[in-house]
């Protein structure tokens, strides 16, 4: 019975879709829009250069000599496990004070956690001063690493929401390459204060990130939510005008849509108990869960933290050149990741993600065999040979599986449970992390290319799992996508909203 309901709320959401030619669900994507996601990608921005920040600094001898002569290994994995975990603390804390006081709000909070955070690095004396702002700057850039996937979505069209959105993954790896190319540069300047430049540097985009979310609105979803509805109109209606629309009147469907939602679900139960006692609810925790686990089960925070070192463990000794490779690595994460964002939308999350899985297993698979062929060697193919398979290992994973991890965890939950779900996803982001990146070090220095064999056999198993598990989202609002779940829509006006629960 629940199966018959389930079924034919489907068709005839796929009915309401066809006579939709003239909807909101295409209106157009304005200069206005890719604007405030570049801003709000400031915060993404700083979550890559915050957290690739050590890893440059790791690679300085300024660095290593002042905080790292006893116990390297463990201090840098203490130093790693200390930042992930100021990142659960951030992604836990962003919840309730996006909810109440909006993203804006969340944002900001998140450029004063980098701020004081960046400055107690740079500033450091000591390895357990260092260590404390370390998770400090944890807090902040969890937060700005979180909040803006759910408050780009949330100001997109439907039709251009996964492109948007994939300007996150780009951003953060900007992050990344930008902290690579500041160390390298900073690698030649001499004197002791050498290692501290780059934490100045973090210090100065964590103030403009306060600045620049000065001229982003607010999430129209959140206003509607308050009960801001002229305020939330106003806004949309400045972000879809055009010359062939100039007072925006496209957007009067949508913010009915938004109304509509927004009412049937206020009183709606809220909160995590309510998660796991609601099956469709429950579905969406365990697909939040699998992405991020199997994201970050292939490995790659684990090159992406250690990249200097692993460069120098294939033979290239100097700082200089271990930089470059970083910067080659981070810049071939952008490349792949900007390309695939501009084809999310037509391929699909799910499928995106199934391809970036198997194919980081390929990768990793002949990483994994010629570290265990050459590693150590002075064979420069060979050594060669393992550089260029993270390349491409990059290539999969970002223009792949980031693009549609993403955009897929930001838009499977309701609007009133938006925030406990991307909390959900972002705290197995960095608890994985911390399972996967603390020991690396030490489990590098110890067992080498075998610790690779960890995250091929985890990441084959969820290949599959992705692929039979996770329902495919693209193409519909984010009010709609509920029915992809297991809720019952009610069918009225011009869409279906997520109100009414199978069984």
């Amino acid at each position: 019975m629940e199966t018959t309901k389930l079924e034919s709320a489907l068709e005839k959401q796929e009915d309401i879709h066809m006579e939709e030619t003239d909807s909101f669900l295409y209106a157009p994507t304005t200069w206005k829009n890719y604007a405030i996601t570049i801003i709000l990608c400031s915060g993404s921005f700083l979550y890559g250069y915050t957290s690739n920040v050590i890893s440059g600094a790791l690679a300085l001898s300024s660095f290593s000599s002042k905080f790292l002569a006893d116990n390297e290994s463990s201090r840098t994995g203490g130093i790693v496990g200390l930042f992930y975990a100021g990142g659960v603390a951030g992604a836990l804390i962003q919840q309730p004070i996006s909810d109440r006081y909006g993203r804006r709000a969340a944002m900001i909070t998140a450029g004063l956690f980098l701020l004081l955070g960046s400055a107690l690095q740079a500033g450091s004396v000591v390895y357990s001063m260092f260590a404390v702002a370390r998770f400090i700057a944890g807090i902040g850039s969890s937060i700005g690493f979180t909040v803006p996937p759910v408050f780009i979505s949330e100001l997109a069209p439907p039709h251009s929401r996964g492109k948007l959105v994939s300007f996150h993954v780009v951003s953060f790896n900007c992050g990344y390459l930008i902290s690579a190319l500041a160390s390298l540069g900073f690698s030649y300047i001499s004197g002791s204060y050498q290692w501290r430049l780059n934490f100045a540097m973090n210090t100065v985009a964590a103030v403009a990130l306060i600045v620049f979310i000065y001229f982003v609105p607010e999430s129209p979803r959140w206003l509607v939510s308050q009960d801001r509805v002229d305020e939330a109109t106003q806004i949309l209606m400045n972000l879809r005008k055009t010359k062939d629309d100039p007072s925006g009147s496209i957007c009067f469907a949508e913010i009915a849509e938004i109304q509509q939602e927004a009412e049937a679900t206020k009183n709606l139960e809220r909160g995590y108990r309510h998660i796991l006692r609601t099956p469709s609810h429950r579905k969406r925790a365990l697909c939040t869960l699998l992405v991020w686990f199997t994201g970050m089960s292939t490995g790659v925070m684990v090159i992406a933290v250690l990249s200097t070192l692993l460069f120098a463990g294939l033979g290239y000794n100097s700082s200089g050149s271990q930089f470059a490779l970083s910067a080659g690595w981070l810049c071939c994460c952008i490349l792949s990741a900007a390309i695939g964002g501009f084809f999310v939308d037509r391929g699909g999350r799910v499928l995106f993600m199934v391809i970036g899985a198997a194919a980081c297993v390929i990768t990793m698979s002949v990483e994994t065999a010629a570290q265990a062929k050459w590693l150590g060697t002075n064979n420069k193919a060979g050594n060669a040979t393992a550089v260029a398979f993270y390349f491409l290992f990059a290539a999969v994973y970002n223009g792949f599986y980031d693009t549609g991890s993403f955009c897929y965890t930001a838009e499977i939950w309701p609007n009133h449970l938006r925030s406990e779900g991307v909390t959900i996803a972002m705290v197995t982001f960095y608890l994985v992390n911390i399972t996967w990146a603390t020991p690396a070090s030490v489990a590098l220095a110890n067992i080498g290319w075998k610790f690779y064999l960890v995250f091929i056999s985890l990441t084959t198993v969820n290949a599959f799992v992705l692929w039979f598990y996770l329902p495919e989202t693209k193409g519909l609002t984010l009010e709609e996508v509920g029915v992809r779940f297991g809720d019952i829509p009610n069918v009225g006006s011009n869409n279906e909203k997520e109100i009414e629960k199978v069984g």
